[in-house]
């Protein structure tokens, strides 16, 4: 094998045989794919924040919404407390009526254990024993 056999393997003929020259025709072409680029990219970029508007729009109307079924919520909320407080009070009343009708109850049951002989019986005015039958003079 030769020497000029290895001369591939070695990489002296991978690179270009004498510098491009940098003219400025292929100076402005570069920078018109840059620009090119360049305003490629500023659409995608465009086309990011008008989804991400759209995205952000979206958000807020959902966030909207639920803020007003959280208010609806709590008025249900308070409403049910309302009513819960007015069954509770109730039920106090029926419990403080209950205990003055076992009072009563208790009462009447303690003046009918008086004996009947105890009792006077009412009597006419004229039999009345301070009843005077006589005139006053």
């Amino acid at each position: 094998m030769t020497i000029t056999a290895y001369l591939p393997r070695l990489g002296l003929f991978d690179r270009p045989a004498r510098k491009p020259r940098h003219r400025a025709v292929d100076e402005v072409e570069r920078l018109n794919q840059e620009k090119e680029r360049l305003r490629l990219n500023l659409g995608w970029a465009d086309a990011l924040i008008a989804t991400q508007r759209v995205q952000l729009d979206d958000a807020d109307r959902k966030l909207a919404g639920e803020r007003q079924r959280r208010k609806i919520a709590e008025r249900q909320r308070d409403q049910a407390e309302a009513v819960i407080r007015l069954r509770d009070q109730r039920i106090a009343d029926l419990e403080h009526r209950l205990e003055i009708w076992g009072l009563a109850e208790a009462a009447a049951a303690q003046t009918q254990e008086i004996p009947i002989p105890v009792i006077t019986p009412v009597l006419p005015l004229h039999q009345a024993p301070m009843a005077k039958t006589e005139p006053a003079t």
